[in-house]
């Protein structure tokens, strides 16, 4: 909790300027549409962010009230030469300290999501390397990557440039630009997440044989993956079927970035018993 010789202090709230510059914006204004398809995919990502960071999951749906209270942005506009700047400020709640895990008791959701965002915003901004930003936004889920990637989209479409200046409850500042080039780059790094493969290890009962439907293996959680086999590895299962085995599969993970989900696929690659 900040504190002074005289009590609590009550932080100010962060607040967020954002400023659209560049050809799409003519004569100090943009129109009402350019401003929603830039600044709402600015808030779901916030809050996406916010979301993975708080380790509160939900494989789809909404994202959690506790969670968007915690990183929604209230805005007013305002007008500089040859631009258009949206003053935002965040929640204006006490530092707790319970925010995210393992927080120190000055951070706050919006600002560790902020100022995540601006790491993202940065790097693709001076990164050549794609994968660099890629295993990035892999930490936060498809979620956020749908919401980075219709920002990105956004700034190219409408031809206007974002500048991000944040100050955080303290008093610090941030800055960020998402340009043409770097919004380029994320929607480049976001396409690199959206199919991976990688071999992994399961081990579990084998609870399907069928020549007509994948195998599956229950696994100590209790989970039920189901294993593409061919027709002739299929039809060598039976010695397994509700025995205890050892699984090396092919996990292919695919992001939806229509709907801000991710499915995963497996391949059967060997099985042995359990020793």
């Amino acid at each position: 909790m900040i504190q002074d010789a005289g009590g609590q202090l009550q932080p100010s709230p962060p607040t967020l300027d954002v400023r659209m510059h560049g050809p799409g914006v003519r004569g100090n204004e943009v129109s009402l549409e350019e401003a929603f398809d830039l600044l709402s995919p600015l808030q779901h990502a916030l809050s996406s962010i916010g979301q993975s960071i708080a380790q509160v999951a939900t494989g789809a749906g909404r994202i959690p009230e506790v969670i968007k209270r915690a990183t929604e942005l209230k805005i007013s506009p305002a007008v500089s030469i040859g631009s258009v700047v949206f003053h935002l400020r965040g929640p204006g709640e006490d530092v707790t300290g319970d925010e995210i895990p393992g927080s120190t008791e000055t951070d706050t959701l919006a600002d560790v999501a902020m100022q995540s965002l601006l790491r993202v915003v940065q790097l693709a901004d001076t990164s050549e390397n794609s994968l660099d930003i890629a295993s990035q936004i892999r930490r936060f889920g498809p979620r956020s990557a749908k919401h980075l990637n219709d920002l990105s989209k956004a700034v190219v479409d409408h031809e206007i440039d974002l500048g991000f200046q944040w100050r955080n409850p303290r008093g610090q500042k941030s800055q960020g630009l998402l340009n043409r080039r770097g919004a380029l780059g994320l929607q480049g790094a976001i396409s690199h997440n959206r199919s991976r493969t990688s071999t992994v290890t399961l081990e579990g009962i084998l609870a399907t044989v069928s020549v007509v439907e994948p195998a599956a293996i229950r696994l100590d959680d209790e989970r039920l993956i189901r294993l593409e086999v061919s027709p002739e590895v299929a039809l060598t299962l039976d010695q397994y079927c509700y025995k205890r085995v050892v699984v090396q599969a092919e996990e292919t993970i695919v992001w939806n970035l229509s709907k801000g989900n991710e499915s995963r696929q497996y391949t059967l690659l060997s099985i042995h018993l359990h020793e």
